[in-house]
């Protein structure tokens, strides 16, 4: 089966990837009728979690999604396609599928990875204009699947634009992001454990939190041991204990809720929990829902017999007609017959939960989000200064007048300048990791790309030599290599197992875990190219000309040239919410996903990279 990558944004959804009421759905049978909803061009999937966006919208995360339609007698016809994950967004009176694009399998945020794996979303959380949804990598080689690894996808909002993707830490038996809030300055993860004793089905609920600006940072996530907060995960200690199935938390009154369901599949009571502060202490409020066991089928005269229920939620500030709060629960079968004979059966069910008011506490300190750390552009000159394009400080500092590359930091609050003789220059919150400064190099350093932790980078010269420094890996060069034309930048991808090469015909050379997905070296461009960026999700790539021609690969999509005419020599595309911008040697950046117009920065010499 082929695979096709959807991603948020993409395109505009077809009118039939819509569902639209008569007025703004105000009841737990309006929201049940989208569910109840299946067709080949309208996937559901298990609700894994469910925000409000500032503007009002509501955003529902789902996991393993099937399209597909309705035979005659209730029953599903045959699977048209498939994702382990996709999402809704309600806005007034209709829910719209985000990404479908017509027949075939679809997949929301990424579709199954080279390896096998699939991501499969958890939690979600709004800060500030941003919408970060947490996501575990899982391969199904048993009934559940095994976990291997996990990732946070941020998006730009209001446009719901995949702006990057993020491992962050892991532990197979704990994984953090079944649950988050913002609060402070700081998201927090919850995860749950299953206990090992015999007969117990309930979990134990850990929590971590790391500075918004640095999520993407596995050096700055702390976790809750006993009253402090620890840097290595294994320390961590349980702040509710035997308690938890899921972890479903969010901003209640002045503290927060937890909604979960105590006993995993077999027993039926949702309880809430409420704690004056994200990490606790959880006061039970009791049980608030009990799931029908077996749940009711959706066809007539038709009962399950190997149902089972899972993953409640509620979404704390969305309150229906008749009071109750609206919350959902997933339902599937171990039986692959029944899902079958009932076409509606798997996926979520609608409820109206009443929950006690939260107890009375402190109000909770305000704090402001800052600025998306994707925002910034920077670039240096000549003699090593940097600035940081479209607004913000730069850095006059003069760190060599050989620069030939920049790299930002993550939090975009520094960076590194390489050189042509393999220096690196640190700057703002970079740390220096190494250099080739002082030894003898073949051919001349031309690019350079930072691993997602910020931890390390990478060097490449002319020739496609490699060089590795801090968290960096090799994964393979061109220096022993006849290139064709010489090596021009790099970009690393997105999990920092890999990384591209390309050369100024385009030519494109992929190591590690970074994908082939095409180049112009077979018909160069007229004008040679002088920089790359990758994807968010590492699933494409653009190429960008000294004449800002783009030309776009995978899943890349093409936003259009520099505008002509051009008053200076394009160095280097970078990738932004939705799409990329272009920089030139006087400072001009270009893209419309971002930049409307031009924003130029005086320079006592010219731009010769950005990053």
């Amino acid at each position: 089966m082929s695979v096709a990558a959807i991603t948020a944004g993409t395109a505009p959804a077809r009118a039939d990837a819509r569902h639209c009421f008569p007025r703004a759905p105000i009841s737990v049978a309006d929201y049940q009728s989208v569910t109840d909803r299946r067709d080949v061009n309208f996937g559901v999937g298990d609700i894994t979690s469910v925000v409000k966006l500032p503007d009002g919208r509501r955003f529902f995360a789902l996991g393993d999604t099937g399209y597909y339609d309705l035979n005659g007698d209730g029953s599903a016809g045959p699977l048209k396609g498939f994702g382990n994950n996709s999402a809704w967004v309600q806005s007034g009176n209709c829910v719209t599928l985000l990404g479908s694009a017509g027949p075939g399998t679809r997949s929301w945020v990424l579709p199954p990875q080279q390896d096998g794996s699939f991501y499969w979303p958890g939690a979600s959380v709004v800060v500030g204009a941003r919408l970060y949804v947490f996501m575990q990598r899982l391969v199904m080689n048993t009934t559940f699947g095994t976990s291997v690894g996990a990732a946070v996808a941020a998006f730009d909002l209001p446009s719901l634009k995949l702006s990057r993707l993020t491992p962050i830490p892991w532990m197979e038996k704990r994984v953090f992001g079944e649950g988050a809030v913002y609060d402070g300055g700081y998201v927090y993860t919850y995860a749950s454990q299953a206990r090992t004793c015999g007969f117990c089905f309930a979990g134990d609920m850990y929590v971590a939190r790391v500075p918004e600006s640095q999520i993407m940072v596995p050096s700055a996530w702390r976790f809750r041991s006993g009253s402090s907060w620890v840097s290595d995960r294994n320390a961590a200690t349980p702040v509710l204990r035997a308690a938890v199935s899921n972890t479903d938390v969010q901003r209640y009154g002045n503290g927060f809720l937890l909604i979960t369901k105590t006993v995993s599949i077999i027993g039926p009571p949702v309880e809430a929990w409420w704690a004056p502060n994200p990490e606790g202490p959880w006061r039970d409020l009791g049980t608030v829902y009990s799931v029908p066991s077996p749940p009711p089928a959706r066809v007539s005269g038709y009962s399950y017999h190997q149902a089972y229920t899972y993953n409640p939620v509620v979404l704390a500030n969305t309150r229906l007609a008749d009071g109750g709060l609206l919350g959902s629960y997933n339902v599937n079968s171990f039986d692959p017959a029944e899902s079958q004979r009932d076409g509606r059966m798997f996926g979520p069910r609608f409820v109206s939960i009443r929950v006690p008011a939260p107890p009375s506490a402190p109000p909770r300190p305000a704090s402001s989000p800052g600025i998306s750390p994707w925002i910034p552009t920077f670039a240096v000159d000549g003699a090593g200064r940097v600035r940081t394009l479209g607004g913000g400080a730069g850095f006059d500092r003069s760190y060599t007048a050989h620069a030939v590359a920049v790299a930002r930091t993550p939090t975009a609050l520094g960076g590194w300048i390489a050189a042509a003789d393999g220096g690196v220059f640190a700057y703002g919150d970079a740390k220096f990791y190494g250099s080739m400064g002082g030894v003898r190099l073949n051919q001349p350093i031309v690019g350079m790309a930072a691993t997602p932790t910020g931890r390390g980078y990478w060097l490449v010269a002319r020739d496609g030599g490699i060089f590795a420094f801090g968290d960096a890996r090799f994964y393979g060069s061109t220096g022993s290599f006849r290139l064709n034309r010489p090596i021009v930048a790099m970009a690393a991808s997105p999990t920092g197992g890999g990384y591209w090469f390309v050369a100024s015909d385009g030519g494109i050379f992929s190591f590690g875990d970074a994908r082939f997905f095409g180049s112009t070296g077979g018909a160069p461009p007229y004008f040679p190219v002088s920089g790359m960026a990758a994807t968010p999700d590492g699933r494409g790539y653009w190429l960008v000309t000294i004449a800002g021609q783009v030309y776009s690969f995978g899943d890349a999509n093409y936003e259009g040239n520099a505008p002509l005419p051009l008053a200076a020599i394009c160095i280097g595309i970078l990738a932004a919410p939705g799409g990329y911008r272009i920089v030139d040697t006087a400072g001009n950046v270009f893209g419309r996903a971002i930049v409307q117009s031009r924003n130029r920065i005086a320079t006592p010499t010219p731009f010769v990279a950005a990053g």
